[in-house]
């Protein structure tokens, strides 16, 4: 597959246009392989995963969070300087598909809501776009086929998050129906949410002083940064898998928090 049909396809799924004015999303190093026949998706582009992925002969490699958020120079020896060095060595492609993919609703960022079986989902945070007529923003909110428990909704949870990273902010309402959650750093939604009438809240990277304005307004789980963007990106990784005629490998990732 040529590398401009495979960059065309992602953004279809991920447009640059969606990408937050703040962020770097798209190519991250140009590579000089113009056929592509091994496609690599992982979370983050640090150097364990670029190794692994060079290691599989990777030509392009598709991450969610980019390279560096802002220009540097490659000037000091440091890991940075090595990812450089491989990837221009190897003329292979970094990618990366940020706030670009976040704020896609029918992208891979819906993957749980679909695991939940979420009705009518919407954008939590809508964003104006001038190049769509679809909704589009930050974050997600829908409701259960049918309210349950509280103590319910947990355990059904649990078989999709890993609960020994749950921090539990606020206080737990009898019943639930109505879930918001945004992937990533999504604390600064959590009173849209509960002003959309959201029961609870998910997201990653609450911070102490949002945590005490929360357990005045509602009740959220903060399940952690990495998840819930690892598993986007394997949702994206077996989509593809089932669309392109290419070889395709997920690197796992590893929560530096748990690792």
């Amino acid at each position: 597959m040529h590398y401009q049909h495979l960059i065309n396809l992602i953004e279809q799924t991920a447009p640059l246009s969606l990408a937050a004015d703040w962020d770097n999303s798209g190519v991250q190093i140009a590579g000089k392989k113009k056929n592509i026949k091994k496609l690599v998706l992982a979370l983050e582009p640090n150097l364990e995963i670029i190794n692994t992925a060079l290691e599989q002969d990777a030509d392009f490699i598709l991450c969610h969070h980019p390279l560096t958020l802002k220009p540097r120079l490659p000037n000091r020896l440091d890991s940075f300087h090595s990812i450089l060095s491989k990837l221009l060595k190897a003329e292979s492609w970094l990618y990366s598909a940020h706030t670009s993919l976040d704020a896609n609703p029918d992208g891979p960022v819906n993957w749980l809501g679909a695991k939940l079986a979420l009705k009518e989902m919407t954008v939590l945070a809508p964003m104006s776009v001038d190049t769509t007529q679809k909704p589009v923003g930050f974050g997600c909110i829908g409701s259960l086929p049918e309210a349950v428990s509280t103590q319910t909704f947990l355990i059904g949870l649990q078989t999709i998050l890993p609960e020994q990273k749950w921090r539990l902010i606020g206080n737990k309402p009898q019943q639930v129906e109505k879930i918001a959650y945004c992937p990533g750093s999504g604390a600064e939604l959590a009173s849209r949410a509960f002003s959309l009438g959201a029961d609870i809240f998910i997201t990653g990277d609450i911070k102490y002083h949002q945590a005490l304005e929360i357990t005045e307004q509602g009740f959220a789980i903060d399940v952690g940064h990495f998840i819930l963007e690892e598993k986007m990106m394997y949702y994206w990784y077996k989509e593809l898998k089932n669309k392109l005629d290419l070889e395709i490998f997920f690197i796992p990732g590893k929560d530096p928090f748990y690792s």
